[in-house]
């Protein structure tokens, strides 16, 4: 499955991932799609090193 309308889905997922991203000191950035068309999303999170764990 790729993609989803609103009768498949909740709706959810992009809140989710948006709170999730934020908590890990992380970014969600939206665009559009390649060729125009859908929705391209872009998750950054900082690299950890391994050390502690990232706040």
């Amino acid at each position: 499955m790729c993609g989803s309308t609103p009768a498949e889905g909740a709706g959810l997922g992009l809140p989710i991932v948006k709170k999730i991203a934020r908590h890990h000191g992380g970014t969600v950035e939206l665009g559009p799609g390649l060729g125009g068309a859908g929705l391209t999303v872009t998750v950054t999170l900082p690299a950890w090193d391994g050390k502690e764990y990232p706040r």
